[in-house]
Order: C-alpha cells, then sequence, then structure tokens
C-alpha cells in the first residue's frame, strides 16, 4: 500500500476520473492504516476530480472517507462540514450506507469536541439514519450507535453482536461490555 497514494496523486486528471473508486477504497485504506495525511490528499484530490468530471457517484464515499481521516487529524470543522456535504451527496446520488458513516464521523468529532449537546443531536440524527449494508460499514456505524448511548446514558438500540468472528469481534465484545 506504500506507493499507491503517490501513484494515484501522480496521475492526470483525467486518468484519475475512471479510477475514483479504487481511490475511494485507498483512501479508506489509509484512514484504517492510521496514514490520516495520504487519506486526506487522496480523497480531496479524488472530490476536485469527481466535480469536475461529473462523477458524483463517488463523491458521498470520498467525503466519508476524508472526514475521518479530518477527524483523526484534529480538523474536526473540516470534518464537520465535510460530511454533512457527504450526507447530503450520499441521499442526492443513492449511496447507501454512506449517510451512516459520515454521520459516524460527525459524532466522533462531538466526542472529541467535548460538546455532549452536539453528540445528543449526532447521535439521535445517526439513529435515524438506516443501517449501511455493506459488513464493516454497518459493524462501524453499531459500534459508534453502542458507544454514544453509553456516553450519553442512553440504553442502546441493540447490543452489538458478538457471534461472528471476523478483526472486529474485539470490538464488537468492548462495545457489547459498554
Amino acid at each position: 500500500f506504500a506507493e499507491v497514494p503517490a501513484r494515484l496523486l501522480d496521475l492526470g486528471p483525467t486518468q484519475l476520473r475512471d479510477s475514483l473508486d479504487p481511490l475511494a477504497a485507498a483512501a479508506w485504506s489509509a484512514y484504517v492504516l492510521d496514514d490520516f495525511r495520504s487519506g486526506i490528499a487522496l480523497a480531496e484530490r479524488g472530490l476536485r476530480v469527481a466535480r469536475r468530471h461529473g462523477r458524483g457517484h463517488v463523491t458521498a464515499n470520498l467525503g466519508a472517507a476524508l472526514a475521518y481521516s479530518l477527524v483523526d487529524a484534529g480538523r474536526l470543522s473540516e470534518a464537520d462540514a465535510v460530511a454533512e456535504r457527504a450526507v447530503a451527496d450520499a441521499r442526492r446520488y443513492g449511496s447507501q450506507g454512506v449517510q451512516s458513516m459520515a454521520l459516524t464521523a460527525m459524532v466522533q468529532s462531538a466526542q472529541w469536541q467535548r460538546n455532549d449537546a452536539l453528540l445528543a443531536t449526532r447521535h439521535r440524527q445517526l439513529l435515524a439514519e438506516a443501517l449501511p449494508e455493506a459488513g464493516w460499514w454497518r459493524r462501524t456505524a453499531l459500534s459508534v450507535r453502542a458507544r454514544c448511548s453509553a456516553l450519553l446514558g442512553e440504553h442502546p438500540a441493540a447490543v452489538p453482536d458478538t457471534s461472528t468472528p471476523d478483526g472486529t469481534l474485539g470490538y464488537r465484545y468492548a462495545d457489547a461490555g459498554l
């Protein structure tokens, strides 16, 4: 993966416009690998190219990935603005599940801001959103819902499922314990 961000960023806009879905996957991969600088660079470039070349279908996904990296980089107001745009793009283009992912970034931002009122508002928004169909995103949304409920002293809507063994099992046990 170490060479992927540089190679994608070296592509010209015309070449990149047809590789925006892999670029979004690379932005998420950078986030997962704690390479927030690369995640930000990839997602920002991807968003510019997608908007310039009318590739709206991927803007919500790129925006959600960007929001996650911005939160972990401590750029919270930027993360909030990007996540709000990602939610709007997801609704506009029918990007299932991306709304929840963008809202989870906004919940995390509210946590980092230590703003309980904002956290409660964003938690309600997240609870009102349909869960993602994609497994990893679904588990992420459920985890954030459970943790947020615990932080707010509320009963969680559902206890995380611990019956499926995968890479997130430890997180789901921790969430169930909360």
